[in-house]
């Protein structure tokens, strides 16, 4: 499985069905962090108040899941007092319990663990009907202590295999989380760094070392490239990325984060790069000059004015409704050099916007003549690819 759109509705099928998911795949692809997305997709308006809680196998013992053994004082009996995540569980009337490092956890905790997946029991406590679980572990090749499930827990849950995504997906997701969730700064980071990894491919996302030693090192994963973003963008934030001291500074920073190969090629295409402020281009005030060799720079330049389009400033609906005709002209200058396979991903999120906001503007219309275009080319594009399959 390739892709994180494919995988996460499938495990909210399975949970829709009351099972319980494993999800098994490489560190640093991003696993922990979807589970979030799981949460919130599931309980819909209600995850605010639905607790999502993460208990950590590898660091965990039995009582973490069943309670700590004691004597009540009123009724002289042995009873367990339950963990925290439990007492929270209950009060809410349901929620998410995301047990990670699954294959770290050690045999007894397993065994407490089933009655807990299969019974909805922790302890003397019941769960809610409501309850819902999911499990995340690297495979045990990939770890210095790993067991593998237990016969009777893995033929109990429903198993799932997480890839990696692809250099282009990761990109595009970078992008747009860069756009929602941070600055210019970081913007112009995420896009920089979107391209070197499309340009380099897979082995610049996800490197995994062979060895414990190699693996205790830096090495490139998505979540160490997400943080070679944070880097970067701190480098532009504070302008010591245009200094040679500064910039060297960052670099040493970015080996020290995905390794000193990955960061020594960055820097070369750093100094290459030529990617336009997404905004200036919008407005009119810097041009883009595609290349049809060079789709790994298309491609993120096109996001990237995308998600300025719908997501950046705009004083008004008329004004934000022309940025997005000015970022469907971006997309239309690489469809009509022969990139429109690199603008499908913009497009759709132009496209996707319109139809849920811009549809109607007084400024422009729900069919403005560069939208018209540039997916008439996607569109093209599209048939194309699936009458050669």
């Amino acid at each position: 499985m390739s892709n994180y759109s494919q995988w996460v509705d499938d495990v909210l099928l399975v949970w829709r069905a009351g099972r319980v998911a494993s999800l098994m795949g490489p560190p640093g692809i991003g696993k922990s962090s979807q589970v979030d997305t799981l949460h919130r997709l599931y309980w819909g308006a209600r995850a605010a108040e639905m607790p999502l809680e993460t208990v950590m196998l590898s660091l965990s013992d039995p009582t973490d899941l069943v309670g700590i053994l004691t004597v009540d004082e009123k009724s002289g009996e042995t009873v367990r007092l339950p963990p925290g995540w439990v007492k929270r569980i209950v009060k809410a009337g349901g929620g998410t319990v995301f047990f990670d490092e699954a294959t770290l956890g050690t045999p007894a905790t397993w065994t407490a663990m089933l009655r807990v997946l299969l019974e909805k029991h922790a302890g003397d406590v019941k769960l809610p009907d409501a309850v819902r679980f999911v499990l995340a572990s690297n495979p045990v090749e990939m770890t210095n202590a790993g067991n593998a499930f237990p016969p009777a827990g893995a033929n109990r849950v429903t198993h799932f295999t997480v890839e990696s995504p692809e250099p282009a997906e990761w990109g595009d997701w970078k992008q747009a989380h860069a756009a929602e969730c941070g600055d210019e700064f970081d913007r112009k980071a995420a896009t920089i760094i979107a391209a070197f990894v499309y340009r380099k491919g897979m082995a610049y996302l996800l490197n995994v070392p062979t060895t414990e030693e190699k693996r205790a090192e830096a090495w490139a994963s998505p979540r160490s490239v997400h943080a070679a973003c944070d880097i970067l963008a701190a480098g532009y934030r504070d302008g010591s990325i245009h200094s040679p001291t500064g910039a060297e500074r960052v670099e040493r920073a970015i080996a020290g984060t995905v390794g000193a190969g990955w960061a020594s090629n960055f820097a070369t295409f750093l100094k290459e790069a030529d990617i336009p402020d997404p905004r200036e281009v919008l407005l009119g005030r810097e041009e883009v000059n595609f290349n049809v060799n060079r789709p790994d720079r298309a491609r993120p330049i096109a996001v990237a004015c995308a998600n300025e389009a719908v997501k950046g400033p705009a004083r008004d609906k008329p004004e934000r409704a022309a940025l997005v005709e000015a970022a469907w002209g971006v997309l239309l200058q690489a469809a009509d050099i022969g990139l429109a396979d690199t603008i499908e991903s913009a497009a759709t999120l132009l496209n996707n916007w319109r139809q849920k906001e811009g549809g109607g503007t007084t400024a422009v219309g729900p069919k403005t003549p560069n939208e018209f275009k540039a997916l008439r080319e996607v569109f093209k594009h599209l048939s194309l690819v699936a009458a050669k399959k």
